[in-house]
């Protein structure tokens, strides 16, 4: 079998990362290989990695490359035996996440792919996954430069830990996404905030979780004078400083507020509310 290439990082919060080409048993020993954490470990510290390789330095969406792996997370309640069962005509693992607990299980699946799979074409191969699995896998597992933190255990769950491997004499999967029909896109309706429609305190709670949806995020950005970088609004006054500094993500992973570039002058981040007050 071939050898397979993905990214490691060191730690969430860093964008930049190395790759690592190894074989499927390496990788598998380093998956399932999960130190016990001490208490009070912060999980955003752990190493991470992405099944992805990338362009340039940084990860980003518009970076990726493409993929070796397919990488599915469960945490809908879905039973460990169940999903084993969905995926073990294929050779595979599976190990628990930090959060698991038996009451709620959480676990990740991954599985060599027999060919990589360019990201262009990662949609479509990821909602043939996701009728594969039964609808059961988060759907945020779609984004192909999506990191995932390497096995861990939280000292006060140690006994909840587990992990499994099979058919390592089965065949790898190859995903037939070119079978899938491509995504037919909405198109989104302009945002065109009303008079005061964020001038006004009433209400802001409301339109602060509106701007987690990235449709409303890319609008706030269009109707505030801002411009698109990638996967970035750029361009907006700053809160703070005034100074057209101030920028935010359209597609947020874990970083929904915004922040004003000029750090060790004005240093401002805050929720994209407050970007539309001043604007």
């Amino acid at each position: 079998m071939r050898e397979l290439m993905y990214s490691a990082f060191d730690g969430a919060r860093n964008p930049e990362w190395s790759p690592v080409c190894e074989t499927w048993a390496d990788l598998r020993w380093h998956l399932l290989s999960a130190p016990v954490m001490p208490e009070g470990t912060d999980k955003l510290a752990l190493p991470a990695w992405s099944p992805a390789i990338f362009s340039g330095e940084r990860r980003s969406k518009a970076a990726a490359i493409s993929l070796d792996l397919l990488v599915l997370d469960y945490d809908d309640g879905t039973p460990i035996a169940d999903a084993v069962a969905r995926w073990r005509r294929w050779c595979g693992l599976l190990h628990t996440s930090w959060s698991h607990t038996p009451e709620v299980p959480k676990f990740r699946v991954v599985l060599p792919l027999r060919e990589p799979i360019a990201a262009q074409h990662w949609d479509r191969a990821w909602r043939w996954a996701s009728r594969w699995s039964g609808q059961g896998i988060d759907p945020k597992c779609k984004d192909p430069s999506r990191i995932y933190f390497s096995s861990a255990i939280p000292a006060a769950r140690v006994d909840d830990y587990y992990a499994t491997s099979w058919g390592y004499e089965r065949p790898w999967l190859r995903i037939p996404w070119e079978h899938m029909p491509e995504a037919v896109a909405r198109p989104a309706a302009p945002y065109r905030p009303a008079p005061g429609d964020y001038s006004r305190e009433q209400g802001d709670g409301a339109r602060a979780r509106l701007l987690r949806f990235p449709d409303k995020r890319l609008g706030l950005g269009r109707a505030v004078g801002g411009r698109t970088r990638g996967n970035r609004v750029v361009g907006v006054a700053c809160p703070g400083c005034a100074r057209r500094s101030v920028w935010w993500l359209i597609e947020p992973e874990r970083k929904f507020s915004a922040e004003c570039n000029h750090k060790n002058s004005c240093g401002w981040t805050g929720p994209l509310v407050e970007v539309a007050h001043v604007s």
